[in-house]
């Protein structure tokens, strides 16, 4: 699972795929810091291209639809994502 939307990078051009690469769950703050690897392309993604660059944001637990005391996974995680307003419009690959 990824999601896809044009996301502008430091070289000028967009990346359209950003996948999780990294996931920290901190329960005593109830949040998790996420990492996301950017692509040009879906297509450079699976022919191993290196990412553009990466997105480092923290996602709070009431940000995701939890059943009370589960763990977020990763569809919780880009769920959330979409929520927020850089990411509307994003849909899932």
């Amino acid at each position: 699972m990824a999601l896809e939307r044009a996301v502008s990078t430091p070289y000028g051009i967009d990346a359209t795929y950003h996948r999780i690469i990294g996931l920290q769950l901190h329960f005593a703050e109830r949040c998790a810091d996420v990492t996301l690897a950017s692509y040009l392309t879906t297509a450079a993604r699976q022919t191993d291209h290196q990412p553009l660059g990466v997105i480092q944001t923290r996602i709070d637990f009431s940000e995701m639809a939890l059943p009370d005391g589960s763990e977020p996974g990763r569809s919780e995680i880009y769920q959330a994502l979409k929520g927020r307003a850089e990411w509307q419009g994003a849909t899932d690959c």
